[in-house]
């Protein structure tokens, strides 16, 4: 338990800031998993639809640092890779 102002005033700036973060990476992991389940059901048009919304996500986490830019570009980049993929193997198909 902190004993000075500025170390009590600092543990509620972490817990603030936590939650932030926690609540930022939640929502990319979710638009994630709404994009790949739309890729799983071979629903191309409602992955196209979740793809700029994910990368909204990753992009706004990397902006306030709760992921780094790197692992946001990563991320965006295989989804893209994916959904690519996925289109190319439907053209096939078709």
């Amino acid at each position: 338990m902190p004993h000075s102002d500025s170390a009590k005033k600092r543990l509620r700036q972490n817990i603030k800031r936590h939650a932030r973060n926690q609540a930022s990476k939640t929502r990319c992991k979710n638009t994630r998993k709404e994009f790949l389940s739309a890729l799983e059901r071979r629903d191309l048009t409602a992955a196209e639809e979740a793809l700029p919304i994910c990368i909204s996500a990753f992009d706004r986490a990397a902006r306030t640092g709760a992921i780094s830019k790197a692992k946001a570009d990563r991320a965006k980049s295989r989804l893209s890779q994916r959904l690519a993929a996925a289109q190319k193997n439907e053209s096939v198909t078709a």
